[in-house]
């Protein structure tokens, strides 16, 4: 993770501990007030420990990823459940925890 305290301040960078990766719950990208809203990439957010994590392109791209096969799937079948959406990634060969 990298978390940037501020201007003239010395960046922080820690690696996660093992396995190495942490699974993203699909309900952070839905929008809490306003159906069929997804949001992904850099406006998912947490702590600040989990930010400076959550905020990092390779994360900001799977959660782009998984948004954007769950805005598919709703838009095709109606079916936005996780199981529906992890399955799709894995047809698509995304890396996902097991």
């Amino acid at each position: 993770m990298e978390y940037h305290p501020g201007p003239g301040l010395s960046s922080t960078w820690k690696f996660i501990g093992d396995p190495g990766y942490y699974g993203i719950p699909l309900d952070v990208l839905r929008s809490r007030n306003t159906d069929n809203l997804l949001a992904a990439g850099r406006t998912v957010d947490g702590d600040r420990g989990a930010g400076a994590s959550l905020r990092v392109m390779g994360t900001a791209f799977a959660t782009g990823h998984a948004a954007g096969i769950a805005a598919a799937l709703t838009a095709d079948t109606g079916d936005a459940r996780t199981a529906a959406i992890r399955a799709e990634l894995n047809r698509q060969d995304a890396r996902l925890p097991s």
